[in-house]
């Protein structure tokens, strides 16, 4: 599960495990609680997940007919974050290539809620996300990746020594900067 944040605005995508979207949703609202913490992510639209706390920090996903499916712990995108993320990555025939950064940032200095570039993603054949990198903000740094056309998050990031790591997406793995 990706799950992206714009002040109380929020969006998700939620994956089976063989990589496959099961769910998508933007424009749901959050709600928190009194220690200003995620309490639960609902959409106006009946026929999409809920997103709730458990109890120990995890997050369950409802199923529509009263029994939550999950235990989802928030994984973050990175605990190192480097300034220059620009270039091409490449995993196999999977290619991210970064351009148009617009922001700095690292661990000491993670902006919230910041467009840091453009992303574009080609993978699995020929498949293609275009869209931008953004911040969560936050002591854990969290990057999503945000479908230009959807609006959608389709994965998140960690950055470490000249490589990408992505989880939460259908093209998941280490990416390497190409020269």
């Amino acid at each position: 599960m990706v799950i992206a944040a714009v002040d109380s605005n929020f969006a998700y995508t939620y994956y089976s495990a063989d990589g496959s979207i099961v769910d998508t949703a933007t424009d749901c609202t959050g709600y928190y609680n009194d220690e200003n913490e995620l309490e639960s992510i609902w959409s106006d639209d009946p026929l999409k997940h809920g997103i709730e706390r458990r109890e120990g920090g995890g997050f369950e996903i409802s199923s529509g007919v009263g029994q939550p499916w999950g235990n989802f712990r928030k994984i973050s995108g990175t605990n190192v974050i480097t300034a220059k993320l620009e270039g091409t990555y490449k995993n196999g025939d999977d290619s991210i290539s970064i351009s148009n950064q617009i922001t700095d940032f690292d661990n000491d200095n993670i902006p919230a809620g910041v467009e840091i570039a453009d992303v574009y993603v080609s993978y699995n054949g020929g498949a293609i996300i275009n869209g931008t990198l953004y911040t969560q903000g936050g002591v854990d740094g969290v990057v999503v990746i945000i479908d230009g056309t959807t609006g959608e998050p389709r994965g998140t990031l960690t950055v470490e020594d000249g490589e990408i790591i992505v989880t939460g997406s259908m093209f998941d793995g280490t990416f390497k900067l190409m020269e």
